[in-house]
């Protein structure tokens, strides 16, 4: 279901297949790195060695380490868009199972890629402070909440924009914070359990948004 970084949205002008894949390898070793080492210890040694390359090559793609870690985050939740897009291309008539297939398949994507999410985490931290970091993260955030609006309507058509928009946001948050509690809670349970009450909150959510008069 996770596309490459590049693949939905066609490869750059002048760009070969070598070079797309090559720069996707660094990417992907420095999000391993960064996300299981910290930012200090992610070398670009140890990033060259993890995407097999050499650490002139990485030099060449991303001269400054501030760089690779904004390019780092770029793909990653360009990654998740697109698993999001995905979602909403195969979802069935029914709202609430949409909204449901949104859920799973974010909540997949960060359970079976953990140091996507300790990236994430980082990135929040320095989107606080950083412009840049910050838009990022805004378009990340608002087409995920694009992406719930639909299904929020069609369970409620009633429902003014504010208040779709409103409902959309508390169920992204909604299932995020759950995946943020699968990460950072001491437990003994698999993902499928928490995969499930996550479901079940959602699902009390979906049921409370029928019933709103406006």
């Amino acid at each position: 279901m996770i596309l490459g970084a590049n693949s939905a949205m066609g490869r750059p002008k002048g760009r070969t297949e070598k070079a797309e894949l090559a720069e996707n390898a660094i990417l992907e070793a420095s999000a391993f790195c960064i996300g299981n080492e910290g930012i200090e210890a992610a070398s670009i040694t140890r990033i060259a060695e993890r995407a097999e390359v050499s650490r002139a090559l990485v030099a060449h793609y991303f001269p400054k380490k501030e760089e690779l870690f904004e390019k780092v985050i770029v793909y990653i939740a360009r990654m998740g868009v697109e698993t999001i897009d995905l979602s909403a291309e195969n979802l069935g008539a029914d709202p609430a199972g949409k909204i449901l297939v949104i859920v799973r398949e974010n909540m997949e994507f960060f359970m079976k890629r953990k140091h996507y999410y300790r990236c994430f985490i980082l990135f929040y931290h320095f989107a606080s402070i950083d412009a840049r970091l910050r838009k990022i993260n805004t378009q990340f955030y608002d087409r995920a909440v694009e992406r719930m609006s639909g299904p929020v309507l069609e369970l409620n058509p009633k429902l003014t924009s504010d208040t779709i928009k409103l409902w959309s946001e508390i169920l992204y948050r909604g299932y995020f914070f759950s995946i943020q509690r699968y990460f950072t809670v001491e437990h003994n349970r698999s993902a499928e359990n928490w995969r499930s009450d996550a479901e079940q909150e959602i699902g009390l959510m979906i049921k409370t948004i029928r019933q709103l008069k406006s």
